[in-house]
């Protein structure tokens, strides 16, 4: 994404006549990547769209817990932002999911 870009998302997110939510917000970051050909109109149209998100509850070990909160508070973002991205990335790598229309091979 471009420099230009990020500066007039970023405009409209602040000029919003509403607060977005923070899932709103990590999902225009999402539709960013996706699709990187996109104006900024369509990414801030889509990204307000209703959508259903699912739940998963998943049992992790002390250090795993461990490290995902270290992980969160180190960039400060959210544990679930950071527990999306490590699932979605290990996703990705093993050919499972696309992003951008690319997927390595399964493994």
């Amino acid at each position: 994404m471009t420099k230009k870009k990020v500066t007039k998302l970023t405009k409209v997110i602040k000029n919003c006549k509403f607060r977005l939510r923070s899932n709103q917000i990590q999902y225009i970051i999402e539709l960013c990547q996706e699709h990187p050909r996109w104006g900024v109109d369509k990414i801030f149209e889509e990204a307000l769209k209703p959508r259903i998100v699912s739940s998963l509850i998943i049992p992790l070990t002390p250090k795993i817990k461990i490290a995902l909160t270290k992980a969160a508070e180190t960039y400060q973002l959210g544990l679930d932002y950071v527990t999306y991205h490590v699932l979605q990335e290990w996703l990705t790598e093993r050919g499972f999911l696309k992003i951008n229309g690319t997927a390595t091979k399964g493994k």
